[in-house]
């Protein structure tokens, strides 16, 4: 059978690197039988022993590693969070990391792949310089930052890059150049990475459909979510291809894991690690942890909502939303 090779690139460092061999396991999982796949590691200061642990994934399927040296001066000064860290800029220098790629799919680190990547790299990006999915918080990022009405704001948790182009328009350089006006790189940086490669290249990103970045939250739990794309993601979410664990529902954070339906995908990822649990009782131990950490959470945010907002308990779905999934 004849191979075709696919660059993937993942940004981590040491503390995420665990997290980042189970993105690469359940990509490797799921792809297609005739793609060889390509991991290209934005390394930052990653030590030896974690490396060889890349390499040991239980898997058929075969791939390459490689980690790609990025000089963290280059991003100095970039606003980070606890989730976000300063590694999730890195993906702005894939042109010149990657000379010989013409595409690559770049994937955060709190991500799980449910399906074929392949057909990503069939889509057509001759004129443009990225495609990526909707954020779930669209449009309150458009009214808060003023936004035009209609206006698209992707997800940065998940681009397939046009590297070619890239390099064609010199659009690397363009983004240095503007983080290096100010130290809020001339207000680009509202919402980190995301608010910099949007404003700049937004009118030339290819949207892609919500399976390709399932970002799930909680009804309810969460004030912005999906408000114009409801239908659409109610049928991305049957069959999703790549689920981020977008904001604290982490699938590795015991109870807060739990907000999001998927986090069971993050156990049996695990399993194909160096990272897996040492006995199937370990692993039950800590899940049967983790569903007792989520109903001390859960039941601390109804709390809080109903003394917030004690009109909700009257509306005919509350209770509904709160004691089922949103997935059919």
């Amino acid at each position: 059978m004849e191979h075709r090779a696919i660059d993937i690139s993942i940004s981590t460092s040491e503390e995420y690197s665990r997290h980042a061999i189970v993105v690469m396991a359940s990509l490797l999982d799921n792809v297609s039988e005739s793609a060889y796949v390509r991991f290209h590691i934005l390394d930052s200061e990653i030590s030896e022993p974690t490396k060889k642990k890349f390499f040991e994934i239980k898997t058929k399927k075969k791939y390459s590693v490689d980690f790609l040296k990025v000089d963290k001066n280059l991003f100095r000064g970039c606003p980070n969070s606890k989730n976000i860290t300063l590694q999730t800029y890195y993906k702005v220098a894939l042109s010149s990391l990657l000379p010989q790629a013409d595409k690559v799919l770049y994937l955060d680190c709190d991500i799980i792949v449910s399906g074929d990547v392949s057909p990503l790299f069939e889509i057509d990006l001759d004129n443009y310089y990225l495609a990526a999915a909707p954020d779930c918080n669209e449009e309150f990022f458009v009214r808060r930052d003023n936004m035009p009405k209609n206006s698209f704001v992707f997800n940065g948790g998940v681009i397939l890059f046009n590297l070619k182009k890239w390099r064609e328009d010199n659009i690397e350089d363009l983004v240095f150049r503007i983080m290096r006006l100010n130290p809020k790189f001339a207000g680009f940086l509202t919402h980190f990475d995301q608010s910099l490669l949007g404003k700049l290249l937004g009118d030339k990103t290819k949207i892609l459909d919500l399976r390709w970045n399932l970002q799930y939250l909680k009804p309810f739990f969460f004030d912005s979510y999906y408000f114009s794309r409801r239908r659409e993601f109610r049928r991305a979410a049957k069959n999703p291809a790549i689920i981020h664990f977008v904001s604290w529902a982490k699938p590795w954070l015991a109870g807060k894991n739990m907000f999001n339906p998927y986090w069971k995908l993050y156990v049996k990822y695990l399993r194909l690690t160096p990272f897996a649990f040492k006995t199937a009782e370990e692993e039950q131990k800590w899940i049967s942890k983790c569903k007792m950490e989520y109903r001390k959470m859960r039941n601390a945010l109804l709390l809080k909502i109903i003394f917030r907002r004690p009109y909700v308990i009257l509306k005919r779905g509350f209770w509904q939303n709160i004691l089922t999934r949103i997935i059919p």
